[in-house]
């Protein structure tokens, strides 16, 4: 009987260690499954932010080649142009250019 009670106990730890063995197999294979997802997703996440800027470059170009005061689609035909002098002093002191300023109604 006590043979019998030791090849059974073997014959457990056996089993046990193939368990534990084929679990740590299992283990690894879906940590590094999960690692690479988880590089994919953050690659992709990257990307779609990179796209998301260039994307509103292009539109802040497009709108500021479209709607500059000489442009087709101005932003400022319903307002009255206002100029005064350009604060850079050329020779002699002087202010020969005009910028244009903010409407005030005084």
């Amino acid at each position: 009987l006590k043979d019998h009670y030791r090849k059974l106990v073997e014959k457990v730890k056996h089993r046990e260690q193939a368990i534990n063995s084929a679990s740590a197999q299992v283990t690894d294979r879906v940590k590094n499954r999960q690692d690479e997802l988880r590089k994919s997703l953050l690659d992709m996440i990257k990307v779609a932010g990179m796209q998301e800027k260039d994307t509103l470059r292009q539109w802040r170009k497009i709108i500021l080649t479209n709607t500059h005061p000489r442009a087709l689609w101005s932003a400022d035909e319903g307002r009255p142009m206002c100029w005064q002098l350009d604060p850079t002093e050329g020779p002699s002191r002087v202010r020969r250019r005009l910028m244009r300023g903010p409407h005030t109604t005084d």
